[in-house]
């Protein structure tokens, strides 16, 4: 069973990020339908780049699975088109659920500094 609750070693294992992908996938179709495009058979979720490394990248999710469910629940996507910073709950529900600077941090870092942190990135992991 792989976690999405890790130490820093692990938080960026390909199995993390895969399984927090894929919730993360289940809860915004679920809850967020307009966030959705549809082009043919495939459906793809409209979020920033952004609010999507944070969700998949930060450390620790203080409930586990629950948390990340939270905090996509939370976040106000009702009439949205898109999956923006601004949909984020308030800071205050946030620290409930992960580190509120962590998370924050990863949504303005730059893409480049977080591939150098990977420990797959490059061809274990495509």
């Amino acid at each position: 069973m792989v976690s999405i609750t890790t130490t820093t070693a692990v938080a960026y294992s390909p199995q993390v990020v895969i399984r927090r992908a894929l919730l993360l996938r289940s809860f915004l179709l679920a809850c967020a339908r307009d966030i959705v495009e549809v082009q043919g058979y495939r459906e793809l979720l409209r979020v920033d780049p952004g609010v999507l490394r944070a969700f998949l990248f930060c450390r620790r999710y203080k409930h586990g699975v629950r948390s990340l469910e939270s905090v996509v629940r939370m976040s106000f996507l009702a009439g949205k088109a898109s999956f923006q910073r601004s949909c984020l709950p308030a800071e205050s529900q946030m620290e409930l659920h992960v580190g509120l600077q962590e998370f924050m941090d990863l949504i303005c870092q730059d893409e480049s500094v977080l591939r150098d942190q990977l420990h797959w990135h490059g061809s274990d992991f495509a």
